[in-house]
């Protein structure tokens, strides 16, 4: 009956420390706008953005006749990467993104302004409208606009999350301490290497069991999102995470497998 509850509660403390290291890779990466940025830095997303966005104005400027004015020049990398830091910021509460679009209108109509072409009112209106469904484009793609009502939760949601997970790792490694308590209590020292040795076997294999059923179902080498650079963005934190979670569970089958070797050694000696 003691290696019965000792093997149920081994199972439930990989199941803990699973839960834990999920916790911590989630608070660490996703959850963190720093590591975001990084992330955005090393694909190059504002490039990849900044291509995108030239796509797609460019016929939209030519056949709108707004060519002749030099409004492309507006829509720099530079400014992209301002304007995606923003909405990188506005995701992690850190500010709104109300000017962004409204600041683009009024430097597009300046641009028109400094050109000193005179427009009839009949120009002026189509130019008017042209300048609005530019601006809607841009915001589209950068902004993701046209998802505002899948997405205009998340700074709240990523609140939430950041509010609940100390508390749960806390919560959660006190579970741990407490299930470790009792093994102790069951077994001797050596009946203890061998339980966390069993423990940590199974982390180590339901983590890089993870890593296997995702690679094997989800194609992420030709994954593709709403653009490039927001699949790039996935892909890279989607490989890094499973990387981490290889890479623990590899640690963890090894040090399973010590301890339970050195809980062996340990028996059969007596």
């Amino acid at each position: 009956m003691k290696k019965l509850v000792s093997y149920i509660l081994a199972f439930i403390l990989s199941v803990f420390l699973i839960v834990f290291i999920m916790l911590e890779l989630v608070g660490n990466t996703v959850l963190k706008k720093e590591y975001v940025l990084d992330k955005i830095e090393e694909i190059n997303y504002y490039e990849d953005m900044h291509q995108d966005l030239v796509t797609e104005i460019d016929d939209y400027v030519e056949q709108s006749g707004l060519d002749e004015f030099n409004i492309k020049e507006i829509f720099t990398e530079e400014r992209i990467k301002e304007d995606v830091n923003s909405f990188i910021g506005w995701v992690y509460n850190e500010n709104s993104l109300e000017n962004i679009k409204s600041d683009l209108k009024l430097e597009i109509e300046n641009k028109l302004e400094d050109s000193n072409i005179s427009l009839t009112q009949e120009e002026k209106k189509e130019a008017e409208d042209a300048i609005n469904n530019l601006v809607s484009n841009y915001a589209t793609i950068v902004l993701y606009d046209a998802f505002v009502g899948l997405i205009r939760d998340i700074p709240k949601l990523i609140i939430i999350v950041n509010k609940l997970i100390v508390p749960a790792k806390i919560v959660i490694g006190v579970c741990i301490g407490i299930i470790l308590g009792i093994l102790l209590l069951l077994n001797k020292f050596k009946g203890f290497l061998k339980y966390l040795g069993v423990a940590l076997l199974t982390l180590g294999i339901i983590l890089v069991g993870i890593k296997i059923w995702f690679n094997l179902g989800v194609d992420l080498a030709n994954l593709f999102i709403l653009n490039k650079a927001i699949s790039n963005l996935l892909r890279v934190i989607l490989n890094d995470i499973l990387k981490t979670l290889n890479f623990r569970g590899i640690i963890s089958i090894f040090g399973g497998i010590v301890l339970t070797i050195i809980s062996a050694c340990q028996f059969r000696n007596n």
